[in-house]
């Protein structure tokens, strides 16, 4: 895998995650508090899924983006 394949793939991933933090914040503000939980619990693990079997993999396969993203993280506080 080439690292701008990779990048985009963690671009994607990160960008996914940032998405369904927003289902969290909604259900907060929005929600009876069990509907609200249950949304937490069910955007965590995909966040975990996302983070863990794509993103990993993915800088497994290329460590040059993966050093770029955390670059990025160490100067910015976000990657993409």
């Amino acid at each position: 895998m080439d690292k701008d394949l990779a990048l985009l793939i963690l671009s994607s991933c990160y960008r996914s995650t940032r998405d369904l933090a927003n289902i969290s914040t909604l259900a907060a503000q929005h929600c009876h508090s069990h509907d609200a939980k249950a949304l937490r619990t069910a955007v965590a693990n995909a966040t975990y899924d996302i983070m863990e079997n794509i993103a990993k993999y993915v800088a497994q396969r290329c460590p040059e983006a993966q050093a770029e993203v955390e670059g990025r993280l160490a100067k910015y506080e976000q990657a993409f």
